[in-house]
């Protein structure tokens, strides 16, 4: 029988913008220095869904750290959402949001054991759109790994000051896209748009996409889950970080 590595798991606590953040932090037995991830939650927030993949991940070799978005008390798990739920993370204050994700990432490359110069970065729809706020603000990550985020927003205002696509281009590390064709929240206009960008700079890519599956589909607990396109969206991830954060140490 193969062997499964023993993963150890640990909550901590990060200072976030003016807040304690809850966080918790997977590692495997294994060689030192680690490659480190930090994993954004969906909308649903620090699910089984969220752990379980962070210890996935770690199984393979890496040290990821998840937190809370909504540690706050922004979040609500309802699915489908309600309005005011809704209403609310339409006004998720996107630079509070990004300044988490820098405390994050600092909290990680300062722990013992872990490649600060090999961190990726990554998340699902609400998470991902926050990892590329954060990666196209100038955050240095070895890589960024976006699963279906919306990327053009209905409008702009104060929690909104720009629109996610105008800041594709300032993102110089590998990225890998994951998007279903299906997706109403990204529209396939959209997706093929965000590539196009890319493309047109230059910047290393790896865009994915699936015909058959909308938002959510790697989300287990939720009804737009598609086991065979999630397990095959996984295996590229961590090909992904194989060749970008893994190898190279």
């Amino acid at each position: 029988m193969p062997h499964t590595p023993h993963i150890a798991q640990k909550c901590l606590s990060l200072s976030g913008d003016g807040a304690e953040l809850h966080g918790e932090l997977f590692t495997p037995e294994s060689a030192l220095p680690l490659p480190g991830v930090v994993l954004l939650h969906d909308r649903h927030g620090l699910t089984g869904h969220v752990r379980d993949t962070a210890r996935r991940l770690a199984a393979q070799g890496y040290a990821v750290l998840v937190f809370d978005l909504f540690s706050r008390g922004d979040g609500d798990r309802q699915d489908p959402p309600s309005r005011e739920q809704s209403r609310k993370l339409s006004f998720f204050p996107d630079e509070r949001a990004v300044r988490d994700v820098q405390a994050a990432l600092a909290r990680l490359r300062s722990e013992p054991g872990v490649d600060p110069k090999r961190i990726a970065l990554g998340g699902f729809s609400f998470g991902a759109r926050y990892s590329l706020l954060t990666a196209g603000t100038g955050e240095d990550v070895a890589a960024l790994f976006l699963f279906y985020p919306v990327i053009i927003y209905p409008e702009l205002h104060a929690s909104r000051p720009r629109q996610p696509l105008s800041l594709v281009h300032a993102i110089k590390c590998p990225v890998m896209t994951v998007f279903g064709e299906k997706d109403w929240m990204v529209p396939l206009p959209h997706q093929t748009f965000m590539e196009a960008l890319r493309k047109g700079h230059g910047l290393p890519r790896e865009c994915i996409r699936y015909p058959s599956v909308g938002h959510g589909f790697f989300n287990e607990e939720i009804k737009q889950y598609d086991k065979a396109v999630a397990e095959d969206a996984f295996a590229r991830l961590i090909a992904f970080l194989e060749r970008h954060i893994k190898r190279t140490g």
